[in-house]
């Protein structure tokens, strides 16, 4: 189904909801991945099973889980934007840290290590998709809790980059979305921009 949508739409506008899939599933991958220091073993087994499910010999159908389904966006970002290489040799290793981790059977935090590096070489997309209001205001959507696994300042920071203050990055979305013909859609979320502020920095890019 995901599949085909991308196909029939044009490839900006495909690079930008492959750029959304990424952001959701990475955002699922850093919550699960946070809480295994603190797991118990059949715990720290569940959620590994749900970023990457362990295979099991003749099993008819792959188990996708979050890392399997960020290799299949990034791929389609490729596709569309010919750019994204670099996020699947990071998945790769990510899925040899995963398996590893199965294997010790340990709780440990080392997954959720070699995920956090990911989002800067993510931001870069979204860097050169900065006309484009729908994925940036996902990362908004997204602010708090990368921040929370990340680092306070983390997505201001990148903002920070594109746009040089708040104020002209809500202006862009708000025209971005006008064009689409949704005028009131950031009134509606102004909540979203509450407190966004570039100052303090705590990450540069």
């Amino acid at each position: 189904m995901i599949a085909a949508q991308l196909t029939d739409l044009e490839k900006p506008a495909a690079k930008a909801l492959c750029l959304q899939f990424i952001l959701h599933e990475y955002v699922r991958a850093l919550e699960i991945a946070s809480t295994f220091s603190a797991c118990k073993g059949p715990e720290f087994l569940q959620g590994l099973n749900q970023i990457y499910p362990d295979l099991i010999e003749g099993m008819p159908v792959m188990k996708l889980g979050i890392l399997r389904k960020l290799c299949f966006y990034c791929e389609a970002l490729l596709e569309n934007s010919q750019k994204g290489e670099e996020l699947l040799n990071v998945l790769d290793d990510l899925q040899l840290a995963a398996a590893k981790e199965r294997r010790k059977c340990t709780p440990s935090s080392c997954l959720f290590e070699k995920l956090c590096p990911f989002f800067s070489l993510l931001t870069k997309h979204f860097e050169e998709s900065k006309e484009d209001e729908v994925p940036l205001f996902s990362l908004l959507e997204l602010r708090k809790t990368l921040n929370r696994h990340l680092g306070d300042g983390t997505v201001e920071a990148f903002f920070q980059k594109i746009f040089d203050t708040p104020q002209d990055f809500q202006t862009a979305l708000s025209l971005g979305f006008a064009r689409r013909g949704f005028e009131g859609f950031c009134r509606q979320h102004a909540d979203l921009f509450e407190g966004l502020a570039w100052e303090p920095l705590t990450k540069k890019f």
